[in-house]
């Protein structure tokens, strides 16, 4: 259930935690404000020295006009309150180090913008300094390539000549691959990548190429599972198959075939996909997922995920009485992210965008096995699962209704 609660995650726990100082006054803040949300962060550069009291969450934003190695160093001078810090540069969420009563954080990154975030976690206050070093690579250049001077992708030498084929592209028929999030890039939702990162970094997303596909005509069909773990199946969690349309057959006239253009491949979009985790429906519209297959086919590089979450189903886990836009209330006055349009087949202004970029997989060895709801509701060993899914206690799981 951890996994997905993507926000309340975000803003209750963090890839960095911060300790606690000495006395503060939980009233007090500092000339930055106001800086409470992403979107009003406040404007500072390459070579500062701050000072600041997060009374409230602080945001900050800069930009570096040459790609290189960025450090940021934040550390805490007084106050008794818990913080967390969010860094996002223009390569995606960047990760931190704690040392004692500091964070330090540090990345080789491309030109652009970067946030920070120094959030804190209960009522007090906190004061705390923050140094920016921000110096060019020698070397690097411009281009949106790989060459002598830098390595801009992971799947071809040169962007202007399209990556190497797989060499027995039928050999990826069958085969699962475990999407790898940890070592992905987190676009969206802004300000929080980093945290969500340290979230959804253990979890093991399958997915594989049924043999139902037609790779000669372009075309291929998938399945999703998640995993258990230790790199294999959980069987006692739904299967998702996106391609086979309404009917939950293939061949017929609703099927979604993804796209295959060897070595690359597209999936979706898929409106109204469910993904079951940890027992919890997920509900994403508009899924897209991106990669290309390495020449050997054994792995998967330069992949992109992207979706709409519908945080309803999510919502009585933060509070049952807060109906079903508690969280997106709870983002909005967090981080000052609104929700968006979820669509059909459920419309309504509940719904966050999912962003990740630069994510891999690598194959498990396994191939997925089609796992229904009635398959799980008949198997003893998903007792467990089967009987938390039916929340009104009537002996009908909802989440096979």
């Amino acid at each position: 259930m951890r996994l997905f609660l993507l926000l309340v995650l975000a803003l209750t726990t963090a890839c960095s935690p911060a300790r606690r100082g000495g006395s503060g006054d939980g009233d007090s803040d500092d000339s930055h404000e106001p800086n409470d949300s992403a979107e009003a962060a406040a404007d500072v550069d390459c070579g500062d020295s701050l000072q600041g009291t997060a009374a409230d969450a602080d945001w900050f934003t800069w930009d570096t006009g040459d790609a290189g190695p960025v450090v940021v160093q934040i550390t805490w001078t007084d106050g008794d309150a818990d913080l967390t810090v969010s860094l996002e540069g223009p390569d995606g969420a960047v990760s931190c180090d704690e040392d004692g009563l500091s964070v330090s954080c540090s990345a080789q990154a491309a030109a652009g913008t970067w946030l920070l975030g120094v959030i804190p976690l209960d009522d007090a206050a906190a004061s705390y300094g923050i140094g920016i070093e921000c110096t060019a690579a020698p070397g690097d250049d411009d281009d949106d390539d790989d060459d002598a001077t830098d390595d801009d992708d992971a799947a071809d030498d040169d962007d202007a000549t399209p990556a190497d084929a797989v060499n027995n592209e039928q050999g990826l028929v069958g085969r699962a691959f475990s999407v790898d999030f940890e070592s992905a890039t987190f676009v969206e939702p802004p300000g929080v990548g980093a945290i969500l990162q340290s979230q959804l970094g253990d979890t093991e997303m399958l997915c594989d190429i049924l043999p139902s596909s037609d790779l000669s005509a372009g075309e291929i069909h998938y399945v999703f599972a998640m995993g258990d773990g230790f790199g294999g199946q959980d069987y006692c969690q739904v299967t998702t198959q996106p391609t086979w349309g309404n009917d939950g057959v293939v061949g017929t006239s609703d099927d979604q075939p993804g796209v295959w253009d060897n070595p690359y491949f597209e999936m979706g979009p898929v409106e109204g996909m469910s993904l079951t985790v940890d027992g919890l429906p997920m509900m994403l519209n508009s899924f897209e997922m991106t990669g290309v297959f390495t020449p050997s086919g054994n792995a998967i590089v330069d992949g992109t995920l992207d979706a709409v979450i519908d945080t309803r189903p999510l919502a009585p886990l933060l509070d049952e009485e807060g109906g079903p836009s508690a969280i997106c209330d709870l983002v909005s006055e967090t981080i000052g992210v609104s929700c968006v349009e979820c669509g059909a087949p459920n419309p309504g202004q509940f719904c966050l965008n999912l962003s990740i970029e630069d994510s891999e997989a690598q194959p498990t060895g396994d191939t997925l096995a089609i796992r229904t709801c009635s398959d799980i509701l008949g198997d003893f060993a998903c007792e467990d699962e089967w009987q938390s899914w039916d929340e009104d206690g009537d002996g009908f799981p909802e989440l096979c209704e």
